[in-house]
């Protein structure tokens, strides 16, 4: 069943470039390594209480999951990836696909970040959030973090900053009907990564009704740009 998801979406769309490990979707482990939380951690902890069990999917090398287990959360740490779980500290760590993921268990909040839910496969992204509602405790937070819509639709070709003397550029972008093609190249003194992807443009009505159609709704929109939501599940 995994494989069939993974055909949707880890295809000639998703892949990078540079040095070192990669994973499926072509995410770069050194370069991750080098990139710092931009106030994910303290978004996160502003909603939770002390001591929260969280579930994280799609952590990657820890930049976050890091961050929440010294803020004293019980963190549960998901990805597909050997080489990326192996950084990450003090945190349970799960090697799983996300959308077959069935801990028998629920947590207090369920992350998905890192614009996970702007898969273009509905199925796949479907599957996820199905993956959130089914590990969300009654009372608990799902915590959704997806691409400014306005971004996708304005993104083009050029530098998009300096960041811990990380440069990050859009190499190429192609606009589509409902999603956007891109590839970023970051670099670092000699070293270059790039990684491509597509990403699908998801408006507000969009993921409510993605929410919906698994049992969830959300709260509130937790910033201005509306880019990070807090959802909880129905009728609890």
């Amino acid at each position: 069943m995994a494989e069939d998801f993974a055909q949707h979406y880890l295809d000639d769309r998703f892949h990078g470039t540079g040095p070192g490990p990669r994973t499926a979707d072509g995410s770069s482990v050194e370069l991750y390594l080098l990139l710092k939380p931009q106030g994910e951690p303290e978004i996160i902890r502003g909603l939770l209480a002390a001591g929260s069990s969280i579930l994280e999917l799609g952590c990657g090398v820890g930049r976050i999951t890091n961050p929440l287990v010294q803020f004293g959360y019980d963190v549960t740490a998901v990805d597909n990836s050997d080489e990326m779980l192996a950084f990450v500290k003090s945190a349970r760590t799960i090697k799983s696909d996300i959308e077959t993921l069935d801990l028998r268990r629920r947590f207090d909040a369920v992350l998905l970040m890192s614009h996970l839910i702007n898969i273009p496969s509905v199925s796949v992204r479907k599957a996820f959030l199905a993956t959130c509602r089914r590990h969300v405790a009654p009372r608990g937070v799902v915590i959704i973090q997806r691409h400014d819509p306005k971004w996708l639709d304005g993104v083009q070709v050029g530098p998009l900053g300096l960041t811990d003397g990380i440069e990050t550029f859009v190499e190429s972008v192609v606009h589509k009907e409902s999603s956007v093609d891109i590839t970023l190249r970051w670099r670092i003194e000699r070293d270059t990564w790039t990684q491509t992807f597509t990403a699908q443009r998801l408006d507000d009505d969009d993921i409510e009704r993605s929410l919906d159609e698994v049992q969830l709704e959300i709260e509130n929109w937790l910033d201005e740009s509306r880019t990070w939501l807090l959802a909880r599940p129905k009728n609890a």
